[in-house]
């Protein structure tokens, strides 16, 4: 039976594509951000909201 939360460390261990694993992290970390920018800014990349507090570069 598979361990949802196994290790990331564990998973390495075991022989799991460095590569995949790279490019998860990658993916995580980059929705992480753009969820707590958007939460700043108070809308989404590319809207066009008069009630924004912010403004996004990029």
């Amino acid at each position: 039976m598979t361990n949802p939360s196994i290790a990331l460390t564990e998973l390495v261990e075991k022989g799991a594509e460095v590569d995949l694993l790279r490019e998860m992290l990658q993916f995580i970390a980059q929705r992480m951000m753009d969820d707590d920018v958007e939460g700043r800014c108070g809308a989404a990349c590319g809207s066009r909201e008069s009630g924004r507090e912010n403004s996004r570069n990029g």
